[in-house]
């Protein structure tokens, strides 16, 4: 078996399938930015302000509680 990835049309890496089936992956926004990404249980979300720059990250899994962590930009 082999790892296998996938693409989105704009050729940004979406998933990548361990040869065990497991899968990790990457979603972007319409301006190319990641916006949400999973790893091994571990589920972030990423907000951006207009430049940008991210203002808010999420990080949770199943047996936690979202963890929020804010950023100043100014």
């Amino acid at each position: 078996m082999k790892t296998r990835y996938e693409y989105n049309i704009a050729g940004d890496l979406t998933a990548v399938i361990a040869p065990d089936g497991s899968r990790n992956g990457t979603q972007y926004d319409a301006w190319g930015k990641a916006i949400c990404t999973t790893q091994g249980g571990l589920t972030r979300s990423m907000e951006y302000d207009a430049a940008g720059r991210v203002i808010r990250l999420t990080s949770e899994t199943a047996a936690t509680p979202p963890s929020v962590t804010m950023y100043s930009t100014g």
